[in-house]
């Protein structure tokens, strides 16, 4: 998201930083939404699961030195 100038990111426990992020929304209006496309590229449960299995055989291979495939 911060890549595409979007949204809104606060750290958790930063609760002054959350009070101001809320009070710029309420005074500047929402802030731009990820395009959908992207959105689904990045969040898309299939699309999610592909690129975890793809860490998971580099990890593998790292450690164990070979493909389980």
């Amino acid at each position: 998201m911060r890549r595409y100038g979007v949204g809104k990111f606060v750290p958790v426990n930063r609760y002054d930083e959350w009070k101001v992020a809320v009070e710029e929304i309420l005074d500047k209006g929402m802030p731009l939404a990820l395009d959908r496309a992207v959105a689904q590229e990045a969040y898309d449960w299939p699309h999610a699961a592909r690129r975890f299995v793809g860490v998971y055989r580099d990890l593998y291979e790292e450690y164990f030195g070979h493909s389980y495939a």
